[in-house]
């Protein structure tokens, strides 16, 4: 069994490009508190997933009478090759 190439990208480079993914397919969208909610490298595909929470202004009803609304936390995953960072797929 052939061994595969120790992986090119560091987790910060993958972050990085993974923000900037983001940047440009949510550019019309108002995101707000957009935050880095996880990084880790599967080497079986030899991807980086980053996964990049943020709010876009909907909100969901508190359960019990008195409550205030509370926002609805998305989350994407943004799936890199692990060579060269380029973008794979997003879930």
């Amino acid at each position: 069994m052939a061994q595969r190439a120790m992986k090119e990208m560091t987790a910060k480079e993958a972050v990085n490009a993974a923000f900037a993914i983001f940047n440009d397919f949510f550019r019309e969208t108002a995101a707000q508190y957009v935050l880095l909610e996880g990084v880790e490298f599967h080497e079986d595909d030899n991807q980086w997933a980053v996964t990049i929470g943020f709010d876009i202004g909907r909100q969901r009803q508190g359960l019990m009478i008195g409550e205030g609304k509370e926002p609805i936390r998305e989350k994407r995953t943004i799936y890199l090759d692990g060579d060269d960072g380029t973008f794979v797929r997003m879930n």
